[in-house]
């Protein structure tokens, strides 16, 4: 940064004469000249920047002439606007200088001897629109890179997260890992923008928040806790998981009244629950979307309760015997678990059941109604027409019987009985995702 301030000072008429070390310390025998003090504090300003590496998140440099220069009262609008044109001019020189250094380091660099990606497939049969090269000015060094391969560590480093609290990490180079300086990380940004790849939206965003990761943090904490939950979805961490599911059937026991055993399986147990059911739970408790949130509560209660009517008996601990080959029996301690997932095949084996209950409540009946016949003719058969005695039907009988009578017959006649038909039952109430508490209207 001595090489901009030297420039500045040599462009300028008021001290062109004067020499950068001269100048600071011997401020005082300038005291005279207001204008070249404020040049002075200027100057300082942007040397002790520099040597104190501190970060901004725009040029320094111009905030600094913006704040000595252009918003300073003291300076006439005459010299402030030379001041600025001599800023210009500087900056412009200035850049020249720093792109004939790059080029030249960048042709004097050493070229990382790997000729394969992160995924150790050869450079030479990958197509060239896909890798870019990459020189690093810390060790001035070229690597290369395939596009997937530097998507992939970004989104590795930007989603990093402990317990599902989000903490973005530098993104670093694989080979050294040391992390990207801006300029690098700019430089990447367009490759991958210029290149057939999509964009990760992250990396979009960090960019748009110029690669500061505590604002990009700030500006995107709900999203990254959602790319976390995805991100542990995806893992292979089958304890972890294991455990989540067994919170979730205690906290969710209303619904799903399923114990599972502490010696199940655990791999079958994510297997079966890590999608959807598990996905669910954790956005029920860990999303920061509010309406995602209760969304999720609401779906995880209606699976549970159709999982429960699928499956009554998951996860039933049983015990089996087998013999050896000397003929001795042992005891296995075994596990249901068979899942059913087709909600139709319970609905068709729920009507199917109703529909044999009802023909045999009909087979039933008509042989009742054959066996009754067959006694009638048994009972008369072998009696002549004439033996039979007459039948008297009085038209009044009922009339002429007392009130005391009617009433003592009435009550001891059997109440007749009403046998509910199964298969008129609305198809509702026959669904799986039926929830009990209706009740059948008269």
């Amino acid at each position: 940064m001595e090489i901009f301030t030297s420039l500045f000072l040599k462009y300028n008429k008021y001290t062109s004469n004067i020499i950068l070390e001269e100048f600071l310390d011997n401020i005082n025998n300038y005291n005279d000249n207001i204008l070249i003090l404020h040049i002075y504090n200027y100057v300082s300003a942007v040397i002790f920047h520099k040597r104190q590496n501190y970060n901004t998140e725009t040029d320094y440099r111009i905030n600094y002439f913006d704040y000595y220069i252009l918003q300073n009262d003291k300076i006439s609008e005459e010299d402030r606007n030379y001041l600025f044109d001599i800023f210009s001019k500087t900056q412009k020189t200035y850049n020249s200088l720093n792109r004939i250094s790059f080029l030249y380091k960048k042709y004097k660099a050493k070229h990382y001897d790997v000729n394969c990606d992160l995924c150790m497939n050869d450079f030479n049969t990958i197509k060239s629109n896909i890798v870019f090269s990459l020189f690093c000015k810390n060790n001035k060094t070229i690597y290369k890179f395939r596009i997937s391969d530097i998507i992939t560590i970004i989104n590795n480093a930007l989603t990093y997260d402990y317990n599902f609290i989000s903490t973005p990490q530098e993104i670093k180079n694989p080979y050294t890992n040391i992390p990207f300086d801006k300029g690098e990380l700019y430089y990447i940004y367009f490759k991958i923008k210029n290149s057939s790849f999509l964009m990760p939206y992250l990396f979009d965003r960090l960019f748009t928040d110029n690669f500061d990761l505590f604002k990009f943090k700030m500006n995107n904490e709900c999203y990254l806790r959602e790319e976390s939950i995805k991100k542990f979805i995806k893992a292979d961490n089958i304890l972890d998981k294991r455990n989540y599911i067994l919170s979730m059937f205690e906290e969710y026991f209303i619904y799903a009244k399923t114990t599972i055993d502490f010696f199940y399986p655990p791999n079958i147990l994510v297997n079966h629950f890590n999608k959807p059911y598990l996905e669910l739970y954790l956005k029920s408790i860990y999303s920061l979307n509010p309406d995602l949130k209760f969304l999720s509560t609401n779906q995880l209660i209606q699976k549970l309760i159709n999982f429960n009517k699928l499956n009554p008996n998951y996860g039933e601990p049983f015990v089996t015997k087998k013999r050896d080959n000397e003929n001795n029996i042992h005891l296995i301690y075994r596990f249901n678990t068979s899942l059913n997932t087709n909600s139709t095949d319970l609905l068709q084996n729920l009507q199917n059941t109703l529909i044999q209950q009802n023909d045999n409540e009909e087979n039933n009946q008509e042989t009742n109604e054959d066996e009754y016949e067959g006694q009638d003719e048994d009972e008369y058969e072998g009696q002549d027409e004439d033996e039979l005695e007459p039948i008297e039907i009085h038209d009044n009988d009922s009339d002429e019987r007392e009130p005391d009578e009617r009433e003592t017959e009435t009550s001891e006649q059997p109440e007749e009985s009403y046998e509910f038909n199964y298969s008129q039952l609305p198809l509702i109430y026959l669904n799986p995702y039926f929830i009990y508490g209706n009740t059948i209207s008269d």
